[in-house]
């Protein structure tokens, strides 16, 4: 199963259940190059913009990854897409338990890949 980067905590039922129903083996948490949430958080972080509404909710989680990034020069937020890849495998482990539980068990393994938009090449990721 592929996802986008930015999963809303209600979209981790759909995962669980998606996973359950196929007994899917990889769950990938995509993210890709110039990725509009994340380019957002970076800038909140790097100018101070002021983001309301749904957009303001939803880069919530990615603006801890983007505060962590010490490089805001012009690889900002290429390399925070990168650590919001790496981020959002472990916040699906964090806040849904029966995934956690499958990976556990060896029954479901996460993981974090980029998408270049660019070139089409998916970089699968592992934690350093």
């Amino acid at each position: 199963m592929w996802t986008p980067g930015v999963c809303p905590a209600s979209s981790h039922a759909g995962i669980t259940n998606y996973i359950k129903d196929r007994n899917a083996l990889d769950f990938i948490s995509a993210h890709q190059r110039r990725c509009g949430a994340v380019s957002a958080a970076c800038d909140v972080v790097a100018h101070g913009t002021k983001l309301d509404g749904s957009i303001g909710k939803m880069i919530q989680p990615i603006l801890a990854v983007a505060l962590a990034e010490t490089d805001r020069g012009e690889a900002f937020i290429d390399k925070t897409v990168h650590a919001n890849a790496l981020n959002g495998a472990e916040r699906i482990l964090a806040e849904s338990p029966i995934v956690a539980r499958l990976v556990d068990e060896g029954k479901v393994k996460i993981v974090s890949a980029y998408y270049d938009l660019d070139t089409g090449v998916v970089e699968f990721m592992h934690k350093a």
